[in-house]
């Protein structure tokens, strides 16, 4: 093999290897971004279902009203924006319909009913 060649091979190597590199910092860079979204749509969702668990629509609205203005809740959310718009919506929550939490994992049992012990890493 010729010094040419060789050397040729090793300059495509590296630019793989920058290539890769790269690719792997644009790859964590959007990962954390949704990360980031996630977390904000989360924090969102916290505030929305807090400002409308009680039985009273004046202050439902009025702790929307509050969230949006704040900036706590993104003006933007079109499903909100409708509630607060028409006096005859009520704003409520679903409990029937409302997800539920999974069981912890201490809670999970076999289909014989012997329950699982998890252990914690760390």
């Amino acid at each position: 093999m010729e010094t040419g060649e060789a050397g040729e091979k090793v300059a495509g190597a590296i630019k793989l290897a920058v290539v890769g590199y790269l690719v792997s910092i644009f790859i964590a860079a959007g990962q954390e971004w949704m990360k980031l979204r996630l977390e904000r749509e989360q924090y969102e969702s916290t505030l929305i279902v807090q400002a409308v668990n009680n039985a009273d629509q004046v202050r439902s609205r009025a702790n929307l009203k509050f969230l949006i203005e704040a900036g706590l809740v993104s003006a933007h959310n079109e499903k909100i924006l409708p509630l607060l718009l028409d006096s005859t919506m009520r704003i409520k929550l679903p409990a029937d319909r409302l997800p539920t939490l999974p069981p912890t994992p201490a809670h999970y049992t076999t289909p014989t009913g012997a329950r699982l012990r998890v252990i914690g890493l760390g």
